[in-house]
C-alpha cells in the first residue's frame, strides 16, 4: 500500500509539474518570450561553505534555488516536488518564501512570476561577467555611474575593462552557484590590476579560505561583460 501511495503521489507530482509548465509556456508564448533553461549538468543548489557559515544574502528572489538571481524551469519543477513531499526543502530553500518549512501553491505561483517579471531589485543592476573564457560570475552594481559605464561597455561605446572588487562569503543572492561574491560597495572597472588578484572563478571556489583571507580581492584580467541580468 505504501508503494502504491508513493506511486500515486509521484503521478500527481508529474501532473502538477506539467500543469505549471503549461502555464509557463502559455505565458511565454503570449509575451513572445522563451523559457529560461539551465545547461545540462549545472548545479541547482548553492553550497554552504563551512568557512563562513550562512551569511544573509544581499538579494532574494522567490524560487531562485541556486541564488543566481534568475528562476528557470528546473527550479519550478524542484519546487513542485518539494510541495508534494517528494524532495526535501533543502533542495530549494528560496521556494519557502515565508519560512514555514513548506512550499505552497502561492509560493510556486510567485516563482513562476519571477521567470517572466524578473527577480525583484529595488535599486541597482546585476550583470553577468565572463572570465577565463567560459567561467561566468555575476556582480551587483549600486552606483549609477558604474551602471552607466557597464551599459557603455556592453554597447561598445566604452572599451572592455577589468572588473574588480573585494571578496565576500556566500553567493550574496546573485552570484550562485559560486559560494562567494564581490562586495557591491567595492566593485569598480579598471584598465589594469595586479597579478595577485587575477584568476578564474574556480580558483576562488577551490581555495576559498586563501582568497578570502589573504588575497581578499578579485580582478580577473580576462574580464568580459556579457549581459545585464536585471
Amino acid at each position: 500500500m505504501r508503494f502504491l501511495a508513493s506511486a500515486r503521489t509521484a503521478r500527481w507530482g508529474c501532473a502538477l509539474a506539467a500543469a505549471f509548465l503549461d502555464v509557463a509556456v502559455s505565458l511565454a508564448s503570449a509575451r513572445g518570450q522563451e523559457l529560461p533553461l539551465r545547461p545540462v549538468g549545472a548545479r541547482l543548489s548553492v553550497p554552504g561553505p563551512e568557512l563562513c557559515g550562512d551569511p544573509p544574502p544581499l538579494l532574494s528572489c522567490p524560487g531562485d534555488c541556486n541564488a543566481d538571481f534568475e528562476v528557470r524551469v528546473d527550479e519550478i519543477v524542484a519546487g513542485v516536488t518539494i510541495a508534494l513531499g517528494l524532495s526535501p526543502l533543502g533542495r530549494c530553500l528560496p521556494m519557502d518564501a515565508n519560512g514555514d518549512q513548506q512550499v505552497t501553491i502561492d509560493e510556486l505561483v510567485a516563482a513562476v512570476r519571477s521567470i517572466f517579471e524578473g527577480c525583484p531589485l529595488g535599486n541597482g543592476a546585476v550583470y553577468e561577467v565572463d572570465a577565463c573564457q567560459g567561467q561566468r560570475f555575476r556582480i551587483l552594481l549600486r552606483d549609477p555611474l558604474l551602471i552607466e559605464m557597464a551599459e557603455d561597455i556592453l554597447s561598445g561605446v566604452e572599451h572592455p575593462k577589468i572588473v574588480t572588487g573585494e571578496l565576500r562569503c556566500g553567493a550574496g543572492g546573485f552570484n550562485g552557484p559560486w559560494s562567494w561574491h564581490l562586495d557591491p560597495a567595492t566593485v569598480a572597472f579598471t584598465d589594469a590590476a595586479i597579478e595577485l588578484c587575477d584568476g578564474c572563478p574556480t580558483f576562488i571556489e577551490a581555495e576559498l579560505e586563501y582568497w578570502l583571507g589573504t588575497v581578499r580581492r578579485y580582478c580577473p584580467w580576462s574580464t568580459q561583460l556579457v549581459r545585464r541580468v536585471r
